[in-house]
């Protein structure tokens, strides 16, 4: 009887299907900023927008965190009001810094840490990504506590293509306040964030 029983459990082993979570690393570690990562310390109010193409990602699935690549920062920097937004599309950054068509995927506070490495962001809600188009993820912290020093960089990577695939917004007001609302203004840059994402 035990025989049969071992044998089934090993059967039921061998037919059940393995799903393992995979990482993908977008980019390289070209410099490092603070700019570009839509969580500058310095100001209370900062977004970054970018661009993942998908011949870089080359896989399909469910996205259940993004990790950066923490150069720089102590302890006594905590980064809060943090919101991670992703959506697909075949177009790349707008003009204007807009939540049109994207879904909220982390809303919380990256804590602050010494040293060097990769700094994990798990999603509230893995975001199922297709495949079939351009994968954009946008950063805002809003009204977040300004540090005067200690506040991380993360490594970006340079792209010297003509077609812009990143943009951030700095400022110390609330770029949203006033009558009619008014949407930040990006900035656009070569440089986007390095990262890893994680798919299951």
């Amino acid at each position: 009887m035990k025989v049969y029983t071992v044998l089934f459990l090993l059967i039921c082993l061998c037919c059940s299907p393995c799903v393992m979570a995979k990482t993908i690393t977008v980019g390289d570690h070209s410099t490092s900023s603070a700019h570009y990562s839509g969580m500058h310390g310095q100001f209370k109010y900062s977004s970054a927008e970018f661009v993942l193409y998908d011949y870089e990602l080359k896989d399909t699935g469910a996205i259940s965190a993004m990790a950066l690549y923490k150069c720089s920062g102590d302890t006594s920097a905590d980064l809060d009001s943090v919101h991670i937004y992703v959506k697909e599309s075949d177009t790349g950054i707008g003009k204007e810094v807009s939540l049109s068509g994207y879904t909220e995927v982390f809303s919380g506070v990256l804590a602050g840490s010494a040293g060097k490495g990769w700094v994990n962001l798990t999603f509230s809600a893995p975001f199922a990504y297709s495949g079939n188009k351009n994968l954009v993820i946008l950063i805002i912290r809003k009204n977040g506590r300004i540090h005067a020093k200690g506040y991380p960089a993360f490594a970006v990577s340079f792209s010297n293509t003509k077609a812009y695939q990143a943009a951030y917004f700095l400022s110390d007001s609330d770029p949203w306040k006033g009558s009619p609302a008014q949407s930040p203004q990006n900035q656009y840059a070569q440089y986007r964030p390095y990262l890893q994402l994680t798919i299951d």
